[in-house]
């Protein structure tokens, strides 16, 4: 799952900073395309602080990156063009979608017409089908395992009796909704269709299976530091909090899989729906986007003994909760 951006390079001639020359066929309805010459300086991006979560533009001083923040740069530069207000405002909205905007970046997706601005495969894709068409065999009221719909929707054509009751459920949904929605074929665009946006949320699962493997490793990392002390009881401490997101991730997908379940309202009502996904992803998109960098830096660790690396990944893993995932909590509880 990646994000998609057009980035331009904004390469001076010289030593003084140079404007960015628009880019063939872009437009500022569509691009970030700023007037300032603040937005030329080389390497600069509006992105979020890390700490705060403020919008702000980061620029390249010498060895480190200066911060500044959006609210308080838009009043300090008195010439920044009705255009550069705009798409500063469009960029604080666009960073709920992607980590960071360079200037001549394209608008999120997200913001230009509800599609996702970041890419998902065909395996997601065959996936998110398997799961629709588990749901239309479904219809005619006889259980299906809706775990099958995990192998995709090319293995399950592969068995004859699948396949016999997938053409006998457009049948069965002709005679419940009639022909409102113009024969099989249309059912079928409608399933592609719905296919096409589900095939996000499979990206999405995908990702959360990571940050679920990350809970698992600390559960691994808890019984390796047994009685160590303070450490012992950092782990504790996040096992705690990584519980509540943990849950909630798991509530929305199941909250996603239990609508498409029931293929007649899909069917009934596809704008609804499609509706529902697209606000479904964007906002789990946002708030699995936060664990990027900790899923990185799990990637390589199994948790199998201790070490140095793990002892510091596993503080870091304690700081990133403790910020992000605060709760009141007794810390007395039975382990």
């Amino acid at each position: 799952m990646t994000e998609a951006t057009d980035g331009v390079d904004g390469k001076p001639a010289s030593d003084e900073v140079a404007e960015i020359p628009p880019p063939k066929d872009y437009t500022k309805s569509t691009h970030f395309l700023f007037d300032h010459k603040i937005f030329a300086i080389p390497d600069c991006c509006i992105t979020s602080d890390p700490n705060t979560g403020d919008p702000g533009l980061s620029l390249p001083l010498g060895e480190v990156r200066a911060f500044l923040p959006l609210g308080p740069l838009m009043k300090m530069f008195k010439d920044f063009t009705e255009d550069d207000t705009r798409l500063l405002n469009v960029a604080m909205r666009g960073l709920t979608h992607v980590k960071e905007i360079r200037p001549g970046d394209s608008i999120p997706a997200e913001i230009l017409d509800g599609s996702a601005s970041w890419t998902v495969g065909p395996e997601q894709l065959d996936r998110a089908r398997g799961r629709m068409l588990v749901a239309l065999v479904s219809v005619d009221g006889t259980p299906f395992d809706p775990t099958r719909a995990e192998i995709g929707a090319v293995a399950l054509s592969n068995d004859p009796k699948f396949e016999e009751r997938r053409k006998a459920a457009f049948d069965v949904v002709k005679e419940k909704l009639g022909d409102s929605l113009g024969g099989q074929k249309s059912v079928q665009d409608i399933i592609d269709r719905m296919s096409r946006e589900l095939s996000y949320i499979e990206g999405l699962r995908e990702r959360y299976g990571l940050v679920s493997r990350i809970s698992a490793r600390i559960l691994s990392t808890g019984r390796i530091y047994k009685n160590s002390g303070a450490l012992s009881e950092e782990i504790y401490r996040v096992k705690i909090l990584m519980r509540a997101p943990i849950e909630e991730y798991k509530s929305a997908f199941a909250n996603i899989d239990a609508q498409f379940a029931e293929i007649l309202n899909v069917l009934r009502k596809p704008e609804e729906m499609v509706a529902f996904i697209r606000k479904n992803r964007d906002n789990l998109h946002q708030r699995l986007m936060i664990w990027d960098s900790l899923i990185e830096q799990w990637k390589e660790e199994e948790a199998v003994s201790r070490s140095k690396r793990l002892e510091v990944l596993m503080r870091a893993t304690y700081r990133f909760v403790a910020r992000r995932f605060p709760v009141d909590q007794d810390w007395t509880l039975t382990r």
